[in-house]
């Protein structure tokens, strides 16, 4: 027996050393430095506004783009307070004249302004487009109180240059964004105007959104953007021409969208904005997934023929609605999040470098036949071989190299991740080859989703000038004016609707600027904008112009933590992103996981990383402080001052919601990790303060949706959890040492042969878990099982915080069926051989559990768990031998493995079934909410077992995996029991 022992525990420590190996290669650990994209501060430059000039009168040509171009110019004059020019003929000698002919610079979309006698111009381009670009120009330096009349030709020099779709269509109910628990990324874009049944359009609520998109359209073309996304693709295909991948309401419906929306499609593009679509890979509908599922044997997205399919549904889209440039392709997200209402949804299916590649061949023959550019874009989670596609160069040239289409036009973000700061430029971008565009976000999602101050106007300079340098083959941008990330669950900020958008505009205006002339100064651009969205008054600008100075300062120290965000971190195979701490969007991340890996980052830099939360603060007031200064009838709109001050307001109340935060967290794992009492005191000083800042924070703005307060049900947990650290490490080692005591008692009472009362029961215990096959109790299983239980409930307990009953009910349930079905399967003396070698094991396994609590509690056990490999590794081998020496002292003692065996599989029926029936992605959902080791949105975006890669099918192997050990225990037994 004591042989078969020895080669128990040694195979049990090679498992738990092999688990630790593996669990060490999950989590994957590692920090590098990185280098970040250069952000030099600067204030807007200060001028005198030069006076708007005469125009009084102005000779255009007959083109909508010039004619869209003219209105342009007249708002522009009007909010300078001179009066529109009136539109002449040549011959009444206007005071601009615009000439399409051979006399303008050489370019599809140059201009050249020349003057001519008694005080009249002439705009000169060799395009309808040239011309446009012209007036739009001469109209923004009006507007911004710069010198109009500039002789110098304009060449953009970039010729692609799209925005979004802004927020056109989206009605803006404050229901939908009351709560702030809506994570779906849909715009829901004329959600009152598409119908569940025919007739499938409403054509007067459409109509009654026209306004805003022909303002969104002007507003566009005023930033000199000549393109847009929209969302859509399979909405508007019938399939003629492949009637079993349709059905006649689809084809009713399609032909409804193509009447109703062709026309707005026909308004932009005669306009100067080019149209594209805009879609997720795989888009599907019921009947298109039953064709190719019963066509092609499956979703199989290496198959030719399904992209042939695909390719069909572009050639129809195109010769119907002729008027489209070409459709965008994202395959890195899909799914129910990000779907619209109606009959449409997306799945992420297309996850391989074989894939893609497949994909991209597929569909830019359709694209070559129609001769439509297919803009395909690089975003990737991490999902599948193709999962690094955006940030990965090795990858990248895996998918394009050898793909040679003039159709093909690459988009990629700047950033090598997301849309945060503290990231380099995305290093794909320098490998050239393809058509390029770049990609950047005007309401920063990440960052106050625009109701935060934020001029990006330097960062966005640097970046792509960086960009430009590395490679000749960008030829555009793409501005998400709105778009990006949920569209309510932050604030109700939508662009041109609601909200003071003027101030994420001004990162839409500069790209603008920056895509016709990358070399503008950036302080140039912010002080054109200020003059022309904020106030010609020189204290206004001066006073504005130092708020915004310090916008990107104050958003850098406020919302990121330095020390960690100027480094790369790897964790579970990911990436996380620098603003580790608040996680999309405005969740504040009270998991152990983040926590302690961020301050494992921090290390000697905490004190820098607390002092950055007091900074921000102190620039917030100074930024409101100037704002509030400014007289309001000294803005374009009095109104627009207010708005602005309560803003600014809100972001002082979040950076003291923050730094208090921050504090308390930072401080608290310095204790766990160093014992220092003195950090444990500040830490407790500001978990008060955070209490006091966060109520007074939901207090102001818990019902505000267009400033609401930031989710702090996950810190709230964390606050709540760490303030129980000390007690819980007390607790643990009162009971430790209960334990250890009842331990030697049995020792001794073993050897003095002592057989009555407690130490005769704490005896049986200690020759339980010592020498199972030799325990003979004499006591009831009952009596044997008391100690054992309270003290495995009270570890429990203690592990999880005493907040987690889903953990608890998952343990007895296994706890439960396992030792039912092993009291069924076994005599009655051979029951209380059992209960008391199972019940000394299950001691030794507790104790090892509470040792690791016994001096910070559950948070420095999960603090060495995430971020100390040796702690964990000696951990996890130890916590395995004992673990499996319960099951092994289980079948010395009962003398029937079949039994063990059957009981064994009970408790994984259970479990398995168990998780099963509620629904895996429900279950780990509540367990991480309670528990608090993952990030709480990992559960609101795409779900847990998306990101860490879990199964969905996992409670069924464990399932499966109880039934074949419940199998074998039985045949195991009916051997056993068989004569011989």
């Amino acid at each position: 027996m004591v042989r078969r022992a020895v080669a128990w525990i040694l195979v049990s420590a090679v498992v738990g050393w092999l688990l630790a190996q593996s669990v060490t290669a999950v989590l994957d650990l590692r920090v590098e430095d990185k280098q970040v994209i250069a952000e030099a501060p600067h204030a807007a430059e200060l001028v005198t506004p030069a006076d708007a000039p005469a125009i009084g009168s102005l000779a255009l040509v007959d083109d909508p783009m010039v004619v869209e171009a003219a209105r342009v110019l007249g708002d522009a004059m009007r909010e300078r307070n001179r009066p529109e020019p009136q539109w002449v003929s040549v011959a009444d000698r206007p005071t601009l004249t615009v000439r399409v002919d051979e006399d303008g610079p050489a370019g599809a979309e140059a201009s050249r302004l020349v003057a001519v006698e008694d005080e009249r111009w002439v705009l000169h381009a060799r395009t309808a487009e040239g011309a446009a670009q012209g007036l739009v120009a001469l109209a923004d330096r009006i507007r911004s109180g710069r010198e109009p009349w500039v002789t110098e030709p304009l060449v953009p020099e970039l010729s692609l240059r799209m925005v979004d779709f802004g927020a056109v269509g989206v009605r803006p109910a404050e229901s939908q964004w009351r709560g702030g628990a809506d994570y779906t990324h849909a715009s829901r874009a004329f959600d009152d105007v598409i119908l569940p049944e025919a007739p499938y359009v409403d054509t007067d609520a459409l109509e009654r959104h026209r306004a805003g998109f022909e303002r969104f359209v002007r507003q566009s073309l005023a930033h000199g953007y000549n393109a847009m996304a929209v969302p859509g693709f399979l909405e508007y295909v019938r399939f003629d021409d492949l009637p079993a991948a349709s059905d006649e309401q689809l084809r009713a419906r399609a032909t409804a969208m193509r009447d109703a929306f062709g026309p707005w499609w026909q308004y932009a593009s005669e306009r100067g904005l080019d149209v594209y679509l805009r879609t997720d890979m795989l888009a599907l509908t019921d009947p298109l997934e039953q064709y190719l599922t019963d066509r092609l044997d499956g979703l199989d997205t290496a198959s030719a023929a399904l992209w042939q399919t695909y390719g069909t549904a572009f050639d129809e889209v195109y010769a119907a609605l002729p008027q489209l440039a070409g459709t965008v392709v994202r395959i890195g997200e899909a799914g129910g999040i990000y779907d619209g209402a109606g009959e449409v949804r997306s799945e992420l299916a297309v996850t391989s470098v074989t894939h893609v590649r497949a994909m991209l061949t597929g569909l830019l023959e359709a694209h070559e036949r129609a001769d439509r550019e297919l803009v395909f874009r690089t975003w990737s989670v991490g999902i599948g071989d193709a999962g690094d596609l955006h940030t990965d160069p090795d990858t990248y040239r895996e998918v394009f190299d050898g793909i040679d289409s003039e159709r093909l036009v690459v988009s990629t973000k700047y950033v090598a991740g997301d849309f945060y700061s503290f990231l380099p430029v995305n290093p794909t971008l320098a490998i050239p080859g393809v058509r390029r565009i770049v990609e950047f976000q005007s309401r920063r999602e990440y960052e106050g989703m625009g109701v935060l101050p934020n001029d990006l106007t330097a960062l966005h300079a640097a970046a792509l000038r960086d960009a430009l340098s590395a490679n000749a083959d960008i030829e555009g941008v793409w501005t998400w004016t709105q778009d990006g990330g949920p569209w309510r669950a932050g604030p109700m900020a939508l662009y041109l609707v609601r909200g003071w958008w003027p101030m994420y505009d001004l990162n839409t205006y500069a790209i603008g600027r920056l895509a016709r002339d990358p070399e503008a100064a950036p302080e140039a651009i912010t002080g054109d904008w200020i003059r022309s969205a904020v106030s010609v008054d020189r204290l206004t600008q001066q006073r504005v112009a130092d708020a915004m100075a310090q916008s990107r300062e104050a958003l850098a120290t406020g919302l990121y933590i330095g020390p960690y965000a100027e480094h790369t971190v790897r964790a579970l195979g990911l990436e996380p992103p620098p603003m580790m701490w608040i996680f999309e969007w405005d969740v504040l991340a009270g998991d152990t996981a983040t926590w302690s890996v961020l301050h494992a980052v921090v290390g000697d830099d905490l004190d820098r990383a607390v002092a950055e939360g007091r900074a921000a603060v102190a620039t917030a007031r100074s930024m409101l402080s100037s704002v509030r200064s400014t007289v309001p009838g000294a803005w374009h709109d009095p109104h627009a001052h207010d708005q602005v001050v309560a803003a600014l307001e809100y972001q002082l109340d979040l950076f003291e919601l923050l730094d208090a935060y921050r504090t308390a967290q930072l401080m608290h794992l310095e204790w766990v990790a160093s014992g220092d009492d003195t950090a444990a005191r500040a830490a407790e000083r500001a978990r008060a303060n955070y209490r006091d800042a966060r109520s007074a924070h939901v207090a102001r703005y818990g019902d505000d949706v267009d400033l609401p307060a930031y989710n702090t049900v996950a810190a709230d947990a964390s606050i709540e959890r760490e303030s129980r650290d000390r007690a819980i490490a007390i607790a643990a080692s009162v009971l430790l040492g209960l334990v250890v005591g009842w331990l030697l008692l049995g020792a001794v009472a073993a050897l003095t042969r002592w057989h009555t009362g407690l130490l005769g029961l704490a005896r049986h215990h200690w020759t339980g878990v010592t020498r199972p096959w030799a325990v003979r109790p004499d006591r009831s299983p009952l009596a044997l099982a008391v100690v054992p239980a309270l003290v495995v409930a009270g570890t429990q307990v203690l592990w999880t915080w005493g907040a987690a009953p889903v953990q608890w009910a998952l343990s007895a349930a296994a706890w439960a069926s396992f030792l039912l079905v092993l009291a069924l399967a076994t005599d009655r003396r051979a029951r209380r051989r059992w209960a008391a070698a199972v019940g000394g094991a299950a001691l030794v396994r507790s104790a090892v559990c509470l040792f690791a609590l016994r001096e910070h509690g559950p948070t420095g056990y999960w603090y060495a768990f995430w971020t100390d490999p040796s702690s964990r590794t000696v951990y996890i081998v130890v916590a395995v031998i004992t673990g499996a020496w319960v099951l092994a002292s289980a079948g010395f003692a009962a003398r029937r493995a079949g039994a063990v065996l059957l009981a064994v599989g009970a408790a994984l029926l259970v479990t398995g079934g168990g998780v099963f029936a509620v629904g895996l992605e429900e279950f780990l959902t509540r367990w991480n909410d309670q528990m608090g080791l993952l990030p709480w949105s990992l559960s609101r975006t795409l779900g847990l077992t998306t990101h860490l890669g879990i199964p969905e099918a996992l409670p069924l192997y464990v399932f499966a995996g109880g039934a074949v050990l419940a199998l074998a225990g039985i045949v195991r037994t009916r051997v056993s029991a068989s004569p011989h």
